[in-house]
């Protein structure tokens, strides 16, 4: 092993972001002159392994690579006493900066000082925050999701609107400084966790397990160094335990039950049923005493839970066709098919009503994790982890028709091999596995009445597939009816990083090379879809439009793509005060090739056919030369009080993100077709059966960009920390950033094409002709799209000897962008299309991930207990709280039709059209009533031909706040010297507040066709009611 440890650092692939700490320092004669060969050790107090180094001609040192943990810090030369610093913690990605000031040997033989030592980020001028072990393990987490706690950072707060899926991953979605989730990179052990989602990791549970088995992690949210990449948001990284000469261990439990919950304010009568067991256990210590050590940790959950869905259905009136604009006929197979629809239960409007019903979901989820470390000799050190986690869910799909089954599987591995060429010199090897495997979208009818071949769409079909009816919640078919994909993505990634210090230079270089694979087969509506505009179009039987698969389809993909990167960075210490950093990284990734050749692009939207050779896309990355700067000056010498300014560029890579659709739904390898205001009476079977007769049947297209420019964010901030004292520590920063050349969407390109008006107006003439008629829907996945962000974030800290801390982070900032999507509008409930193409300003507006102000304050406290034999059975207490508030998310008032007469085959919401403003109209336009959320007499129809003037996201949706709480008691206990039980009781949302989730989707639409829908604007779900959570944890 250790051999081929040795290889992989001689490999010319080289290195990324370190999973390690760093001590650094100056020895000084008692004349504060620097002392040149002074011996330095390090030891490990947790695993005893020795790590040395010698003083250079300027009296500094540096040793690196140490795992976090804590050390003894000696300093030996010859005439002078010895110079210790006992137990000097170290953190991940926080380096210690020590100064030993040396004794003539004639005054004492060794000198121990407590005296606070110097942390500073490994890169000076970036904006980082540190999440140790005892946060993590004492702060109240929903669900134990260590990731929960990276809103304790200032800067960052969870993107609440985005979707957690198989196309945006099932991860908490985090905004860092203003960035997309998908900009943001994660990383455990140094070693990549995000899969083909490019977002937040986590199962499908939404949770990232293993509290147990994180160290700490770190929360970069600005202007990270050259030694890092893959993302131009924000990095998270986190770095797992290891054993110590120790053995140590615990085994826990934790349940929640809704027996002790609140009623949600959506819930029915009682609160809604819910069963957690969440239970495992971890262990850890020797194999070899200072040399070789262990650690593993399991963990399971069991869920079940029956929370409230609400969705609208059809009036028992209207299901007669008595409509309360007039009487229509209703057509029999409609009649039919109405009658798998259920009545409403809950409130009636006229023509719609509400659905209530309990959704089962039973859950499941298992984690293991396990790690190897190993001291060769003191220039060598290994160590091997390896991570498996599974869950599975099952629902039920809308109207409560069929049970819905889902999959996902993660396996991640790390090795690395750290050598010692000299004090001076080191450098680190390591490889990285990742692979995420998805099975989503299995349907099966909960009633086989469900499944009429009468009412089947397709031949074969088992039943009606999807049904889209502006004024309904979404039909989801019959068995197998929802879109399915069964997918598998592996990334093999190898790193190395070398370090060298000469003099005041401190050089990093090194690079990285990660292989990508990703296999996907992905259905979409597979027994085909309906949509109508109107409810009189549906009774009366004319849909606006048909879609489905054609028999030849081929859906599955297996692309191949990879990414490297090699960097150069030089921190230069000028004085004892200041020191700069200049940095420069080559980043660049391959474009994406279809092993069996079957990936196809539009190079121009007026193209009569795809173009099936050749690059999907011509490479912008080839050139991404990024420039890393930045200093820290620390103004009096002794920490307490640092400027920090940093500045960089973060290329925003094309990566398998953008394939979920592009690489995969493109003729003439997908066929889906789409058949346009069908005949009366199409439905069920009768369109497609014009679709297979069809000549030419109007195939969809996504189409991404052939010649994209380059997606950069340029980041930038300017810092000052103040210790006002041994206790308290404050921090304002100023962090900006630009983005230019990222990604935008327009929902359907191929429409009517525009007169531009004297007044710059667009004018969409009727009956005008498409751009395209060789094909029908056209999504265009451009590279045009800017971003703009500025906040001020400000830090204040408070901590006590015995553990205690309180901590409040505030940030006011302001996000605006030309489109906030990656995948399509379904990434956020706030995201709508752009319009209409070729103007990529049209959009712009407050991004769908904005949060103006964001308040995080947490505290942990020792309760004061008794001393001598009461202690023992009284055990010593601790308090916990975490209370988070946030403005609410903007969103849009769109449109439920073609006001514009552009053409779309998106005529609603999906489409991004949206009304005019009303200048009669006075007064907030958001009322702060769940039933309907904004004032629909705020605006007006646009003028026929015409896109309304009202901005995108210019709706406030409802404010955020939570407030958790935990006390924990800890028992010593008797006669088993080292063992511990904690009892814990957890409260989530401690004052149940209510907090709303946005309109979104089709009741943003505050006009369709002929009426303001009876449900325009009402929210109908909200994140849980207060929780309680018990748990016992052994300990040894």
């Amino acid at each position: 092993m250790r051999h081929a440890a040795l290889l992989l650092l001689a490999a010319p692939v080289i290195w990324a972001q370190p999973r390690t700490s760093a001590i650094s320092g100056e020895v000084l004669d008692p004349a504060s002159r620097p002392v040149e060969g002074a011996a330095v050790t390090a030891v490990s107090v947790e695993r005893g392994t020795v790590h040395a180094t010698l003083t250079g001609a300027g009296g500094s040192y540096r040793i690196a690579e140490l795992a976090p943990g804590s050390y003894d810090i000696r300093v030996d030369k010859a005439g002078f006493s010895a110079s210790i610093r006992p137990a000097v913690r170290l953190t991940l990605d926080i380096e210690v900066r020590l100064v030993h000031s040396l004794t003539l040997a004639e005054t004492r033989n060794e000198v121990t000082i407590a005296a606070e030592p110097v942390s500073a980020a490994s890169t000076p001028s970036s904006v980082t925050g540190l999440i140790g072990r005892e946060r993590i393990q004492e702060l109240p987490l929903i669900g134990r999701d260590y990731l929960q706690l990276s809103i304790l950072q200032p800067g960052v707060h969870v993107a609440r609107a985005y979707a957690t899926n198989n196309n945006g991953g099932f991860g908490q979605a985090l905004s860092i400084s203003g960035s997309r989730p998908v900009q943001n990179t994660f990383r455990l052990d140094g070693v990549h966790l995000t899969n083909q989602t490019g977002s937040t990791p986590g199962s499908l549970l939404g949770v990232n397990l293993g509290v147990e088995a994180i160290q700490e992690f770190s929360l970069t949210s600005s202007a990270y160094s050259a030694a890092a990449g893959r993302g131009a948001g924000g990095m998270v990284h986190a770095a797992t335990r290891s054993g110590t000469n120790d053995p140590h261990g615990s085994a826990y439990y934790f349940h929640r039950n809704s027996a002790f919950d609140a009623r949600n304010f959506f819930d029915a009568s009682k609160t809604a049923a819910f069963r957690r067991h969440q239970f495992g256990g971890a262990l850890g210590g020797p194999v070899r005493a200072n040399r070789t050590f262990f650690f593993a940790n399991a963990e399971a959950i069991n869920e079940f839970t029956a929370g409230a869905s609400i969705n609208t259905t059809i009036s028992d009136a209207a299901r007669e066709g008595r409509l309360t604009a007039g009487t229509v006929p209703v057509d029999p197979a409609i009649r039919r098919w109405l009658a798998l629809l259920p009545r409403p239960n809950r409130e009636v409007f006229g023509d719609t009503g509400l659905y209530y019903f309990a959704n089962p979901v039973q859950s499941g989820e298992t984690f293991v994790t396990s790690r190897l470390d190993h001291q060769w000799s003191s220039r060598d050190m290994s160590f091997l982890r390896y991570t498996f986690d599974r869950a599975q869910r099952e629902d039920l799909t809308n109207f409560a028709l069929a049970r819905r089954s889902s999959k996902t599987l993660m396996h991640s591995a790390a090795a690395e091999h750290t050598h010692i060429f000299s004090p001076a010199l080191y450098g680190t090897a390591r490889f990285g596995w990742l692979r995420s495997e998805m099975d989503m979208g299995q349907t099966e009818a909960v009633d086989r009445s469900l499944d009429d071949p009468s009412l089947a769409f397709v031949t074969p079909g088992t039943g009606p597939g999807i049904v889209y009816v502006n004024q309904l919640s979404t039909f989801e078919g019959a068995t197998g009816g929802t879109d399915k994909d069964l997918s598998q993505f592996d990334s093999y990634q190898t790193y190395n990083d070398y370090t060298w210090m000469r003099s005041r230079h401190l050089l990093r270089f090194g690079g990285s090379l990660e292989l990508t694979n990703f296999a996907i087969d992905s259905t979409i509506h597979p027994l085909g879809e309906f949509t109508f505009d109107t409810l009189a179009s549906l009774l009366t039987n004319r849909a606006l439009r048909f879609r489905a698969m054609m028999p030849e389809t081929n859906a599955a993909r297996r692309f191949r793509q990879e990414v490297a990167a090699w960097y150069i960075q030089d921190s230069i210490r000028l004085s004892r005060r200041l020191q700069i950093d200049l940095g420069l990284r080559h980043e660049w990734a391959t474009v994406p090739r279809e092993a069996n050749g079957r990936s196809a692009n539009l190079d121009r939207l007026s193209d009569p056919a795809m173009r099936t050779a050749g690059p999907l896309f011509k490479n912008p990355s080839l050139l991404n030369f990024v420039p890393r700067a930045g200093l820290a000056w620390d103004l009096r010498g002794d920490g307490r009080s640092v400027f920090r300014a940093g500045f960089g560029a973060y290329p925003d890579l094309i990566l398998s993100h953008f394939l979920l659709l592009a690489g995969v739904r493109n003729p003439p390898y997908f066929l889906d077709a789409e058949l346009r205001n069908p005949a009366q009476g199409a439905f069920p079977g009768k369109a497609y059966e014009s679709l297979l007769t069809e000549a030419i049947p109007d195939y969809r297209v996504e189409r991404l960009d052939p010649e994209p420019g380059q997606s950069m964010v340029r980041q930038w901030n300017a810092s000052w920390q103040q210790t006002l004292s041994t206790k308290w520590m404050s921090q304002a920063i100023y962090s900006g950033s630009r983005g230019r050349n990222l990604s935008t969407i327009v929902e359907d390109a191929n429409l009517v094409q525009p007169v531009v008006q004297p007044d710059g107006r667009l004018f969409f003439p009727a009956g005008g002709t498409k751009l395209n008629p060789a094909f029908g829907f056209i999504r265009n996945r451009l590279f045009n799209g800017m971003s703009s962000y500025h906040s001020l974030q400000t830090l204040l800290r408070r901590q006590w000897r015995q553990g205690s801390l309180l901590q409040a982070a505030y940030t006011f900032g302001k996000s605006i962008d030309d489109d906030s999507s990656t995948f399509a509008r379904t990434d956020s409930s706030n995201s709508i299309g752009i319009p209409v193409d070729g103007y990529p300003g049209f959009n712009r507006g407050l991004s769908n991930h904005d949060v103006r102000h964001h308040l995080a304050v947490h505290g942990l406290w020792a309760l004061p207990t008794p001393r001598g034999g009461a202690r023992l059975w009284l055990g010593d207490w601790r308090i916990g709280a975490l209370i988070a508030a946030g403005s609410g998310l903007p969103f849009s008032a769109t449109l439920g039709y073609d006001a514009a007469r552009t053409g779309t085959s998106r005529p609603d919401y999906r489409g991004g059209q949206r009304p005019d403003v009303n200048p009669a109209f006075t007064g907030p336009v958001a009322t702060g009533d769940p039933a309907r959320w904004f004032r629909p007499e705020a605006f007006l129809r646009p003028e026929p031909g015409y896109l309304g003037n009202l901005g995108r996201n210019t709706i406030p949706g409802p404010a955020w706040f939570s407030a958790d709480a935990m006390l924990s008691g800890d028992f010593a206990l008797p006669r088993a010297e080292g063992w511990r039980l904690t009892l814990r009781l957890e409260v989530f949302n401690l004052s149940n507040h209510a907090n709303f989730d946005l309109p979104g989707g089709r009741r943003s639409q505050v006009f369709t066709r002929t009426a303001i829908p009876e449900d325009a604007g009402r929210i109908t779900s909200a994140v849980p009611a207060r929780k309680w959570q018990g748990g016992l944890r052994l300990s040894f």
